[in-house]
């Protein structure tokens, strides 16, 4: 589950760094990048923690002990 999770926090990495250099119509500030981080984080761990969680219950469902 920590494997997903750590996951998910790279790729949010990657993301929000992609976006800040990214060249837009609108100049990216500080604030801006920062409240996008702010918002996706939390998204990006509940999904690492959910398809950890999925990918668990399904292999307890093939592997009964």
């Amino acid at each position: 589950m920590l494997r997903e999770m750590v996951f998910n926090i790279i790729l949010w990495l990657a993301i929000t760094v992609i976006v800040g250099f990214t060249d837009r119509p609108r100049p990216n500030t500080v604030r801006s990048v920062a409240s996008l981080a702010i918002v996706t984080l939390p998204i990006f761990l509940l999904g690492g923690y959910l398809s950890a969680k999925w990918k668990w219950s399904d292999f307890e469902k093939k592997h009964p002990e």
